[in-house]
């Protein structure tokens, strides 16, 4: 039997172990099944060219084009700064898991406000909004198309103290825009339910003595999410990661700065796995 066999069954035992590890729960164990990939691809070119160079060139092609594709794509794309919520059905067609998500949500007290769509803006977003029946609490589960390609995620917000905000969300990607200081975030990739997303956004309350600002207004979900989204692109402009497009009042880009600053956060996701 030629040594090509051997090759041959060693990278199919390193996809065949990462699959595996996709399957797991712990997020931990999912980023061991990347880095499998990562070393299948690599020692897959070494077999074949017994090469350092083009080894180390096909596993650094996985972190270069997706970096290259957050350059080019920041460097399109355009923010209107009077962007905001409005009301626009969510298509349970395009989002199969929304039905069970909303089920979550009212199990564990939540009241539905309705669907709202984020416009005008690039990238086709919508959001199911809530209010805690009894709790100062706020969620919001989330849907973002952006040509083919799509994505979901749910978040859970506290008000705090000295107009805090305390945050609890699974977001899968690097996010492109820097949080205000007064967002205090957790990202949670291991919760599988509303249920356990709530009991985390509480542990993270309880963990930094979190008590819910008296003093908080209650509002309707849709404001308080705008409120949000507003001071998130107000925050990008002061700090310099977006800027008034040229050619436009009403526009803003990235600068430069922003370009390089969420190709980093690209970068350090894909490093994390």
């Amino acid at each position: 039997m030629g040594t090509w066999v051997y090759d041959l069954l060693f990278c199919s035992g390193l996809v065949l172990l990462a699959l595996a590890c996709f399957q797991s729960e712990r997020n931990w164990v999912r980023r061991t099944g990347l880095w499998l990939i990562f070393a299948s691809i690599g020692m897959g070119v070494w077999f074949l060219t017994h090469s350092i160079a083009l080894m180390l060139g096909a596993v650094a092609a996985w972190f270069i084009v997706p970096v290259g594709q957050a350059m080019y794509f920041s460097r399109k794309l355009r923010f209107s700064r009077q962007r905001q919520l409005n009301p626009g059905r969510l298509d349970p067609v395009e989002f199969e898991d929304l039905g069970s998500l909303t089920t979550d949500l009212r199990n564990v007290d939540f009241v539905m406000d309705a669907d709202y769509r984020l416009e005008p803006s690039p990238i086709e977003q919508g959001f199911r909004l809530f209010r805690h029946r009894s709790e100062l609490l706020y969620a919001a589960i989330a849907i973002v198309h952006q040509g083919p390609m799509s994505l979901y995620y749910a978040m859970i917000l506290t008000p705090g103290a000295e107009g805090a905000i305390w945050m609890t969300w699974d977001y899968p990607l690097a996010y492109g825009l820097k949080m205000p200081p007064h967002f205090k975030i957790y990202r949670c990739l291991d919760a599988r339910s509303a249920e356990e997303l709530l009991a985390q956004h509480r542990e993270f309350l309880k963990i930094n003595e979190v008590v819910p600002s008296p003093d908080a207004p209650v509002q309707e979900a849709g404001h308080f999410f705008d409120d949000l989204f507003k001071a998130t692109i107000q925050h990008n402009l002061n700090i310099g990661l977006l800027q008034q497009f040229k050619n436009s009042e009403d526009e803003v880009a990235y600068s430069w700065r922003g370009t390089f600053f969420i190709s980093w956060q690209v970068l350090v996701e894909l490093i994390r796995g």
